[in-house]
């Protein structure tokens, strides 16, 4: 990246604060970041045999045999085509539901997130996972900041 896309981050260390330190380690080189690896390692090492997982948004990620993967665009790891608004899946199907970097780009973030909710099976595990650096406070912040979206 160059200094003049990172032109906040390059200030001495000392003189950033956490959120700023946070997104020079993770966020510039997200998704391959150590942080966002072992959290999603984490989280997937939770899918035992006969579990399945639903990875929302997934682009051209496959991160594990026991997930469906879902876009709204084709690829080669896509399983299903689907919007995040209207997930194609009876309530309760899955033991994992996932998504990063999507609920932020959606029309309606909350309709997404029930979503997701709506498919998870009871005691199952949701995993939104959302950074954005320039983000304004949620949720009003974020409305206003982001008028349309995708599904």
């Amino acid at each position: 990246m160059s200094d003049e896309r990172l032109g906040w981050l390059v200030k001495p260390a000392s003189r950033r604060s956490f959120r700023q330190r946070f997104v020079a380690a993770v966020w510039a080189t997200h998704p391959r970041s150590k942080p966002i690896r072992t959290a999603l390692n984490q989280v997937l090492s939770r899918l035992e045999p006969g579990m399945r997982g639903l990875n929302v948004g997934a682009g051209s990620t496959d991160l594990h045999p026991s997930l469906v993967n879902i876009d709204t665009a084709p690829g080669p790891a896509i399983h299903v085509y689907a919007s995040a608004l209207n997930l194609p899946f009876c309530d309760e199907a899955f033991d994992l539901v996932m998504s990063q970097e999507v609920v932020e780009h959606v029309r309606d973030p909350f309709q997404a997130l029930r979503e997701m909710r709506r498919v998870l099976r009871k005691g199952g595990i949701v995993f939104p996972g959302t950074l954005h650096d320039r983000l304004p406070s949620w949720p009003d912040g974020f409305l206003a900041f982001h008028k349309g979206g995708s599904g």
